[in-house]
């Protein structure tokens, strides 16, 4: 049989598959059509017959066989369309198919999938390989560093870094500890030695502290008298916001080739929160753990916990920690034991905590008494309708349950509120104790009752997450006053101290938290992981601007719940104060 011959036979026997293929549902019009070009063009190359063998024309038969495009289906075809088709429609326009649909298409189609071409492998290659593999803010061994993040070089002379903090002397328990070691000989100072100790190593640097009364009275007293014994402070947040009214304080964002704000060492929400026309002059982060400390949370006693067979832990888990859960168990051990006419701190309560508890039971719901904009501008948060519904309800919750010891109201009975309260907890008549993550240490201390921490609860099962109030007036805010020797070593040794101490101190601070003498909470640790990854910061609480930061504490102490008109009546207050905070910025 000569080639031409062949070829003839080959093309007779495609025209009758194109046929057949057209009759289950192609188009025979089109079908034809394809094969008699097929066929046009077939007979065209024949006309020159080649000289290669037959197995090599058998070869290049099926290419060209292979190359011929197959009929498709009609669009008004109410058949299913073929794999190819569907193949083709599914890139552009279906959805992904969910778990079960894509395990029984699988198990319907293994015969029939195809190992990906060459350039989809490559694509997917791609894809994957522009997904970065590594936290430009860590090593390879996971820890913080500045390595990757092109700090420039360090060129200064100075070999101390010395930070305005303060001491213990007024301050009984918001003094610094996180700066200096060998001065309280706590168990942090020996983590705050090792971050100290890599950052000489490294930088050549000794860092100090420089302990006074009053930090801002400190710095104030420089600025007057043009003398400086440090190289960056940490006042109060609410002293720092008139510093930087005052114009004493450098605008750290000046310094953006060296301090990274956006890193995970400095606290996002509240550096917007405290920033004013894009510019911020004082940052909260973990060159510092005094937030953490002044985090509101809910001690429990354990022992208490269990005689009611109650696991808070996964109530937590499973979102059914909520104020009303609370308070309805607080009722169950709230007890009339002393043998005295009425409820006294000698008696069994259900929580221990001050006429604060209602901030932080509104915060916790997720609202606030006021809010900023992206340029710093505060604005009224707490008059709508929601912030409404929530105070009254805080406020009914409270004075309705008579299951709380306010250790406001001892203060003619005691020396010491606090310490009433504590021992009152301490000694097992206490299911609740609820207060700032300050007085847990204290706590700790004597083992004296094993308990633990949890959240704030939500406000309903409806809240999206857990929130946990910052009571930033006790916060510290890191600030390099403008009389300074070097600003710019200020600022780096400032962005060095927060990255090494997110390292060593403050998961040392963080694990401090669940450590007795003896023993370890290891079970309160997820729930140290809530509050912390949940922190929320507030202007009003931290400036108190027109009384907006007492206005719920003082409606629970008056046993008001006339919320609407007494929050209406005092807007225009807190409006005002907002007017002159601004201007004082401006000024």
């Amino acid at each position: 049989m000569t080639t031409k011959q062949l070829l003839i036979l080959l093309l007779s026997c495609l025209l009758i598959a194109c046929l057949a293929l057209s009759a289950c549902g192609g188009d025979e019009e089109e079908s034809s059509s394809a094969a008699e070009s097929s066929l046009e063009s077939a007979e065209g190359s024949s006309e020159e017959p080649s000289s290669e063998p037959e197995s090599s024309e058998e070869e290049s038969s099926k290419e060209f066989i292979s190359n011929i495009e197959l009929p498709s289906e009609p669009e008004s075809s109410e058949e299913e369309p073929s794999v190819d088709e569907s193949s083709e429609e599914s890139d552009e326009s279906l959805e992904e198919p969910s778990e079960d649909e894509s395990l029984e298409e699988s198990d319907e189609s293994d015969e029939s999938i195809e190992e990906p071409s060459q350039s989809e492998s490559s694509e997917e290659t791609s894809e994957e390989s522009s997904v970065p593999d590594t936290d430009p803010y860590r090593d390879a061994e996971g820890n913080y560093t500045l390595d990757e993040l092109q700090m420039p070089p360090f060129e200064f002379p100075n070999t101390l870094f010395t930070v305005c903090v303060y001491g213990n002397n007024l301050q009984k328990t918001y003094y610094s500890e996180e700066i200096a070691h060998g001065v309280y000989n706590t168990r942090i100072e020996n983590y705050v030695k090792i971050r100290n100790g890599e950052l000489e190593s490294n930088l050549g640097v000794k860092v100090q502290a420089y302990r006074v009364d009053d930090v801002a009275e400190t710095l104030r007293n420089d600025a007057t008298a043009g003398t400086v014994e440090y190289d960056a402070a940490m006042p109060f947040l609410s002293s720092a916001i008139g510093l930087a009214q005052d114009q004493l304080l450098f605008n750290l964002k000046d310094f953006s080739d060296t301090i990274h704000l956006q890193a995970p060492w400095w606290e996002q929400e509240a550096n917007d929160m405290l920033a004013f026309d894009g510019k911020l002059y004082f940052a909260v982060g973990d060159v510092t753990f005094s937030h953490k400390k002044a985090s509101a949370a809910v001690l429990f006693n354990k022992t208490l916990a269990d005689d009611l067979s109650i696991d808070f832990y996964t109530m937590v888990k499973d979102r059914k920690w909520t104020l009303d859960t609370m308070y309805e168990t607080g009722k169950l051990l709230t007890a009339d034991i002393d043998g005295e006419v009425g409820m006294g701190y000698l008696d069994t309560w259900g929580t221990i905590s001050s006429y604060d508890l209602a901030l932080y039971h509104y915060l916790a719901s997720g609202k606030q008494l006021i809010t900023t904009n992206s340029s710093g501008a505060p604005r009224v948060a707490l008059g709508d309708a929601t912030g409404l519904t929530n105070i009254l309800k805080v406020l009914q919750t409270l004075q309705k349950t008579e299951t709380v010891l306010v250790v406001d109201t001892l203060q003619e009975q005691v020396e010491d509120v606090w310490q009433t309260g504590r021992e009152v907890f301490t000694a097992g008549r206490a299911l609740f104790y609820v207060d700032t993550l300050a007085s847990v240490p204290s706590l700790r201390k004597g083992e004296r009752v094993d308990f633990g921490i949890l959240p704030m609860p939500l406000h309903s099962a409806n809240q999206q997450s857990y929130s946990t109030p910052v009571m930033g007036q006790f916060a510290y805010g890191i600030c390099i006053p403008t009389n300074v020797p070097d600003a710019r070593f200020s600022a780096y040794m400032i962005e060095a101290l927060a990255c090494y101490s997110k390292n060593s101190v403050i998961p040392e601070y963080e694990e401090g938290l669940l450590r007795s003498t003896n023993t370890a909470d290891w079970d309160s640790r997820p729930m140290l992981e809530i509050i912390f990854s949940n922190m929320t910061y507030d202007l009003g609480a931290i400036c108190n601007m027109g009384g907006v930061g007492t206005l719920i504490p003082d409606m629970y102490r008056e046993n008001t719940t006339t919320v609407a008109s007494r929050i209406y009546g005092v807007i225009p207050e807190i409006e005002a104060a907002i007017r002159e905070y601004q201007t004082q910025y401006r000024t």
